[in-house]
C-alpha cells in the first residue's frame, strides 16, 4: 500500500439545500473488509463498470480529490422513508436494492463528485452495533482495488422536521382508524 496515496483523498459535502461544505472524516478500510457480501472477484468487476451516477434528484453532495483518472465505486444504505424513520435492523435490509451506489472517475486533476440520497443508519450485530449514516467508497486503478474508505456523514439537520411529520403523519393514520372503529361501534348499536 502506497502511504503516498492514503493522504491524497481529500473530501468535503454538503446537503442539496445548503451552500456551507463541511469537512468529512473517514477510514481506512482494509480490502477484506470492503463488501461483506460480494467477493474480490466481484468488486473488481465492479471496478471496471460502465455504470455511473447521475441521479435525478439526490440531497447531499460529496466533493473528493484522490489521485487522477480512477473510478470510484460508492455504496451507502437506503435512505430513511416517512414510513420506515427508524434505522435499518441490519446490513442486508439497509443496502437491499439500495440506489445509493454507483460509480464515477476522477478527472486529471483528482477532482470527484458524487450525488446519494442521504443514508439511513444501521445496526449491526443483532443491534446491539449501532452504524451512524456514512459511505463506502472504493478508488481502483484500472480493473484493481487501490484503497477502500468508510466517509461518515455529518447529522442531517432537518432530522427534527422528519421525525414530527411522522408523528404527524401516525396520528392521522391513528385517528382514521379510530373514527373507522368508532363509526361502526354507533352503527352496531342501531
Amino acid at each position: 500500500m502506497n502511504n503516498n496515496y492514503n493522504n491524497k483523498l481529500k473530501v468535503t459535502g454538503r446537503f442539496a439545500d445548503d451552500d456551507s461544505l463541511d469537512n468529512l472524516k473517514y477510514t481506512i478500510i482494509s480490502n477484506k473488509n470492503v463488501i461483506p457480501k460480494f467477493s474480490r472477484e466481484e468488486v473488481d468487476l465492479y471496478c471496471s463498470s460502465p455504470y455511473t451516477n447521475n441521479p435525478k434528484s439526490y440531497e447531499y453532495i460529496i466533493y473528493g480529490t484522490t489521485m487522477p483518472n480512477r473510478k470510484i465505486l460508492f455504496w451507502a444504505a437506503n435512505p430513511r422513508t416517512v414510513w420506515n424513520p427508524y434505522p435499518f435492523k441490519d446490513y442486508e435490509t439497509a443496502y437491499l436494492n439500495t440506489t445509493n451506489k454507483g460509480v464515477v472517475t476522477s478527472d486529471e486533476s483528482g477532482n470527484f463528485k458524487i450525488m446519494i440520497n442521504y443514508p439511513n443508519s444501521h445496526y449491526l450485530d443483532n443491534g446491539k452495533k449501532y452504524i451512524a449514516p456514512h459511505l463506502n467508497v472504493t478508488v481502483c486503478n484500472g480493473n484493481k482495488i487501490e484503497q477502500n474508505y468508510r466517509i461518515q456523514l455529518p447529522e442531517k439537520p432537518n432530522d427534527k422536521l422528519f421525525l414530527r411529520n411522522f408523528i404527524i403523519i401516525n396520528c392521522i393514520i391513528g385517528l382514521i382508524i379510530l373514527s373507522y372503529f368508532t363509526y361502526k361501534a354507533i352503527a352496531n348499536r342501531r
